[in-house]
């Protein structure tokens, strides 16, 4: 099997120790736990992970020891412990509520999963000093990287063939109202062409430097513009592993492997990791991994209707910056109890109450949640998607409430 140097994998463990780091520090010190983790009184779960809430102090205690696996990771210490440690504690952070979901916290979750099955723990880990292993490892460690990067800018550029992004630059304009037309259009067209043309100019050795000055360029300016957090520079530091693997060497002062293949070219099919050198059970779970990641943003496709309305197959889906949806909704209860509008802050933040109020299908789990003993509850929901004239997303008399339940 092809070996190459880990010390570009190294220095991204190092880097995205440190980004969680500073992600889960920033949540204890914002007020982000209590807001959206102990004063709602209910989470929307997912409908095949219901996952347990618990005391402040217990939620406080999983953010704390985040915050300690985080550092854990980013030294290489322990590493084969804290890292799924971590997964297994971000896994609760980020399925815990559906309201949650935005991409950059799905991207973090599968690349710290990533760290689970790969050799990133041989190049500046405290780990290799204590116990020195092979800093030669497989191929394939860094290639499960790129392919899951490069799903999602691939994707990114997908998601973008639609006609209100390409023929009437929304929601870009909606977002940047004083901005000439101009600049619109290169913004609009220019996102197509970056994600889709990125990972082939990083890939091609004649291209790389300039692909990743634009990369980052790219990350930089989005960071500038949109309030979307530290998903610019998660992808600025991933980007880095479509370098040599062995650039970091030049950094610091250890010794080259002078035998090191080099990738500093578009590698040919036989320069490939060989899927028939691994083990019949990893190759399999690989083949399944890749094909679960090219296939849930797909679905959508497989749904009437537009996805951007219907919220069917949007989530998993790399959607990132692609609508704008303003809703306004109003909930009906009848019962024993008469007649009365439900007023969502009794059970919900904020910000879930906004991601409900886009959402069919969550709109309908919050009211089966509340039903208690009412036998209906009705939603008018009026929605206007990407500027368009404002229309109702759902019939204002169909019940919600399913029977039985």
């Amino acid at each position: 099997m092809k070996k190459i140097d880990a010390a570009s994998l190294g220095i991204y463990r190092f880097l995205f120790g440190a980004a969680m780091a500073l992600q889960v520090i920033d949540y204890l010190v914002s007020g982000k736990i209590i807001k959206e983790y102990i004063a709602p009184k209910m989470h929307l779960s997912y409908p095949l992970l219901p996952l347990p809430t618990f005391s402040p102090e217990v939620t406080y205690g999983i953010f704390i020891a985040m915050l300690f696996l985080a550092c854990c990771i980013a030294a290489g210490y322990r590493y084969r412990v804290t890292a799924p440690l971590f997964f297994l504690g971000y896994t609760w952070i980020f399925f815990l509520d559906q309201t949650f979901f935005l991409n950059h916290y799905y991207a973090i979750w599968l690349l710290s999963g990533l760290l689970i099955v790969t050799h990133c723990d041989r190049f500046l880990a405290i780990d290799q000093y204590r116990n020195p292993k092979s800093t030669e490892i497989p191929m394939w460690h860094l290639y499960l990287f790129r392919f899951q990067i490069a799903i999602v800018y691939i994707f990114a550029a997908v998601e973008k063939l639609n006609y209100d992004w390409m023929f009437r630059g929304e929601p870009v304009r909606m977002w940047l109202p004083y901005f000439p037309e101009s600049i619109i259009q290169i913004l609009v067209w220019g996102g197509i062409f970056f994600n889709a043309l990125i990972i082939p100019g990083l890939l091609w050795k004649k291209t790389r430097p300039y692909a990743f000055i634009v990369a980052v360029m790219f990350h930089v300016s989005n960071s500038i513009m949109f309030s979307i957090g530290i998903f610019p520079w998660m992808m600025i530091v991933a980007t880095t592993l479509f370098l040599d693997p062995s650039w970091p060497r030049r950094f610091v002062q250890e010794s080259s492997i002078s035998s090191m293949p080099s990738i500093s070219s578009m590698p040919s099919i036989s320069s490939m990791p060989s899927i028939s050198s691994m083990p019949s059970i990893s190759s399999l779970l690989l083949i399944l991994y890749c094909f679960i990641q090219i296939a849930l943003p797909l679905r959508h496709f497989t749904y009437p209707g537009d996805v951007s309305w219907t919220e069917e197959g949007r989530t998993f889906a790399w959607q990132m910056k692609v609508r704008d949806k303003k809703s306004e909704l109003t909930l009906t209860a009848s019962g024993e109890n008469g007649t009365y509008t439900v007023n969502p802050y009794q059970y919900l933040s904020k910000h879930q109450w906004n991601r409900v109020k886009e959402r069919p299908d969550l709109i309908r789990q919050f009211a089966n949640q509340i039903a208690g003993e009412n036998e209906a509850i009705y939603a008018d929901s009026m929605v206007s998607l990407n500027g368009k004239p404002a229309k109702r997303m759902m019939d204002p008399n169909e019940n919600l409430v399913i029977k039985g339940k």
